[in-house]
């Protein structure tokens, strides 16, 4: 017992936060571009759409590319809820189409 204890590492245990899904958000008034919240979790509801992440302000094209590169930069998740009349799309991640 007391191996496992001496052995261990906190900082090799910790598990690191990767998103797996993008949620877009309409335009705010005043403003002409999507907001964009990645999240590895969605809870859907009737109403509204539950889910832990953070917003990022970057184009869709990065986040598409290098979405894993971004969420480890990132250190602050909010948890949020979106109206199911704010959401334009919820887009995977982690699905890539096979190539022919």
């Amino acid at each position: 017992m007391s191996d496992i204890i001496s052995s261990f590492d906190p900082n090799k245990n910790v598990q690191r936060f990767v998103a797996t899904y993008l949620i877009t958000l309409e335009p705010i008034k005043g403003k002409n571009q999507e907001t964009y919240f990645l999240t590895n979790k969605v809870e859907e509801t009737a109403y509204y759409v539950r889910a832990t992440g953070f917003f990022a302000d970057v184009d869709l094209a990065t986040i598409i590319e290098k979405h894993a590169g971004i969420t480890k930069e990132n250190t602050h998740d909010t948890e949020a809820m979106f109206p199911w009349g704010r959401v334009v799309n919820i887009r995977n991640l982690s699905y890539r189409p096979k190539s022919k």
